[in-house]
């Protein structure tokens, strides 16, 4: 991997991102067939799923720092 800084995180390879963006791409397909929706509305949906995703990641990260938080005082 690439960094660019002496703190900085690592730099995702091209054929990594590459590769992330074909698998994004093969879900919104998967998306459209199973939901028969229009390419669009994939992306859209697929969108939504990354942002809930990201939220529910959050608030785990947030009720397990309170926890050890609280069991460490």
């Amino acid at each position: 991997m690439t960094t660019t800084g002496e703190n900085a995180r690592p730099l995702p390879l091209i054929g990594q991102s590459a590769a992330q963006a074909q698998a994004a791409d093969a879900y919104e397909r998967d998306l459209s067939d199973w939901l028969r929706l229009d390419g669009q509305e994939a992306a859209t949906l697929d969108r939504g799923d990354l942002e809930i995703t990201i939220r529910t990641l959050d608030e785990i990260t947030r009720r397990v720092r309170e926890t050890f938080v609280t069991e460490g005082s």
